[in-house]
């Protein structure tokens, strides 16, 4: 069986979500574990050797990062014609939330703080790994989880620090760096601090800094970096902008400075860590779900182990990473998803084809209700929670559960 046999048995096709000119974007369920998804379907027909080899750049640099807060890929694959990506279902991107809640009334810095610190959270993971996405702007933060938690998107382009630059300008005009437009093939991460800069401000004003009818008078507005600030954002408030959207790169603020800030130092304490989302996936999770996958033939304990330790995001590697958000979410009656890490180390001591029984796998279950059942009493606001073969590292209060989410949810929220 081929690979796209394989994934059409794998999900339920749902409605269209997103179009670009050359991919459209489907949501999704996958069939064994009921987890929702966003399916990217690029038609490789008409696009450029350049165009395919960015695509196929951004798939690589989503390979390599898991966090809560970044876009997750579960499964890519190609056919002749096409390309295809597995991905986060979000609610809606922040530039539409804004528009249809908040036009005539603008956010609370409050509320776009809570989406701010998980912005800087997800932009410094990135960042750890030599990554700029280059391209932050409200249409590429996605929203899940009821509305509480964003996650940042469309990665297609982003640059690994040292690679090849891009030689033209590409991105929304509104929300560019001014050294991109002096200079197309600048590639640093104050691009992105930049970018940060851009979304705060739109989230408090409901509009970009930089907005001309005229494309030309707004580039020279954007390179001499002239923007207003309203009169009604807090002072606070105003000097996190001013260091981030500044004309000169260098004088930019960093991610690490950042978060000293007053503006986030005021309700720091008040939120909630989004470390405090990160799974570590331990032996017990594992074995369960390999078992699961191989009671229902899925794949052999070799391809899972192959597949995993390779970092191959087949079928096998999303079946496996969908099983365990699955089981982790109903484990902890929790309704958001968690970022999972793997220890490679397990997967060579997971037990053999040959000793796996439906014995074992029921007293896995019980092992992992046991091991997970007082989680949600303890998880800590400040440190990171880590859950180990025989208990889990408490440390703070209760956090409350977030409800379900679905595209059509949008029209049931209430501000608060």
């Amino acid at each position: 069986m081929d690979s796209y046999q394989r994934f059409l048995n794998s999900y339920i096709m749902e409605s269209i979500i997103g179009e670009g000119s050359f991919s459209i974007v489907k949501s999704a369920t996958h069939k064994l574990t009921l987890e929702r998804v966003a399916i990217k379907i690029v038609n490789k027909c008409g696009l450029t050797t350049e165009d395919i080899s960015q695509l196929l750049k951004e798939v690589n640099i989503l390979k390599l990062i898991r966090h809560v807060n970044v876009v997750r890929l579960y499964e890519s694959f190609e056919t002749h014609d096409k390309i295809f990506m597995v991905m986060d279902k979000g609610t809606c991107d922040l530039f539409s939330f804004i528009q249809r809640f908040y036009a005539n009334n603008p956010m609370k810095e409050s509320k776009a703080r809570n989406y701010f610190i998980q912005l800087v959270s997800g932009v410094t993971y990135f960042h750890n790994l030599h990554i700029v996405h280059r391209d932050l702007k409200p249409e590429n933060i996605l929203l899940c989880n009821d509305f509480r938690c964003v996650k940042i998107a469309d990665f297609g382009l982003s640059e690994i620090l040292n690679d090849c630059p891009h030689s033209n300008i590409l991105g929304s005009i509104n929300y560019i760096a001014p050294e991109i437009l002096i200079s197309s093939t600048s590639t640093t991460e104050q691009i992105d601090i930049w970018g940060l800069g851009i979304i705060l401000y739109f989230m408090i004003c409901s509009r970009p800094p930089f907005e001309h009818l005229n494309k030309s008078e707004m580039m020279v507005n954007i390179i001499d970096c002239y923007y207003t600030l309203p009169e009604n954002m807090s002072t606070e408030c105003k000097l996190l902008i001013q260091n981030m959207i500044n004309k000169e790169p260098s004088k930019r603020t960093s991610l690490k400075k950042i978060m000293t800030f007053k503006w986030i130092m005021d309700e720091k304490m008040n939120l909630r860590n989004i470390d405090s989302q990160i799974v570590y996936i331990n032996q017990v999770i594992h074995d369960c779900v390999v078992d699961q996958m191989i009671q229902q033939n899925i794949a052999t304990y070799q391809q899972i182990s192959n597949s995993l330790i390779q970092n191959m995001f087949d079928y096998i590697s999303g079946c496996y990473y969908l099983l365990v958000e699955s089981m982790v979410k109903k484990s902890l009656n929790l309704d958001y998803s968690v970022g999972l890490r793997l220890d490679p180390k397990i997967i060579n001591l997971s037990v053999s084809d040959s000793k796996l029984n439906r014995y074992k796998m029921a007293k896995n279950y019980q092992r992992i209700r046991d091991s997970l059942k007082h989680l949600n009493d303890v998880i800590d606001e400040k440190k990171l929670i880590k859950i180990t073969s025989d208990k889990i590292m408490p440390k703070s209060r209760k956090l409350k559960s977030h409800s379900s989410f679905a595209y059509h949810h949008i029209d049931s929220y209430k501000r608060r």
